[in-house]
């Protein structure tokens, strides 16, 4: 199948079990469409979210999940005054514009 572009990882209605899934309609917004219940459909990726194989099999999302999970990344590391409370709580000015930077 192609190549995954929209990976999301769910509880599928059909077994109950934990998935990767590529979205099947990769025009919606799944977020949306999770809190106002609307069916969701994903193509079951075999592998890891470092190397998914995409395959032809449909299922249901049941219950949509973080997108790594612990066993993948099981750290985060978060530098600076991104989150308004953040500031607040150590009386600091907050930004005027945030910065994102990812290594890996």
């Amino acid at each position: 199948m192609g190549k995954a572009t929209h990976i999301i990882r769910f509880v599928a209605s059909e077994d109950n079990r934990i998935h990767l899934g590529q979205l099947v309609d990769t025009s919606r917004d799944i977020g949306v469409d999770s809190v106002e219940g609307k069916e969701i459909k994903a193509y079951l990726i075999n592998g890891t979210i470092f190397a998914p194989e995409v395959t032809e099999h449909v299922y249901t999302v049941k219950q949509l999940l973080s997108p790594v999970s612990p066993e993948d990344c099981n750290y985060i590391r978060c530098l600076g005054l991104n989150y308004m409370d953040h500031a607040n709580v150590g009386s600091l000015p907050s930004c005027s514009q945030c910065v994102s930077v990812w290594q890996a």
